[in-house]
């Protein structure tokens, strides 16, 4: 969530355009905002690869929940970028990352 702050509050949410890749490039070569747009996809894309190996590995219901609100969150961010930033979008966003963060919570208790 950190990460994603700062990308939103430098203005990098809008340093990549397109989806999946960075102004049709696989590592951008741009500015350091770019930079800071690329680490938070790259670390969402970690999260959602995790979370999905925890949720099959342990098969538990609040690990399946968490892996679900991450898919809807990489796919809320891909809209996002692909619709030039909408603010309602802009705000689910933010919402599925507080769930994500609740559901990780409640899954250690």
């Amino acid at each position: 969530m950190l990460l994603g702050a700062l990308t939103a509050n430098t203005g990098a949410a809008s340093a990549c355009l397109g989806f999946p890749l960075c102004n049709g490039q696989v590592v951008p070569d741009g500015n350091y905002l770019q930079h800071i747009h690329w680490t938070h996809r790259l670390l969402a894309y970690t999260l959602l690869g995790y979370t999905l190996w925890w949720a099959v590995r342990t098969k538990q219901p609040a690990a399946w929940r968490v892996a679900g609100l991450v898919t809807l969150q990489v796919a809320v961010a891909a809209a996002m970028v692909l619709l030039a930033l909408p603010q309602p979008l802009q705000a689910l966003h933010v919402a599925v990352g507080a769930a994500v963060w609740a559901g990780l919570v409640m899954a250690a208790l």
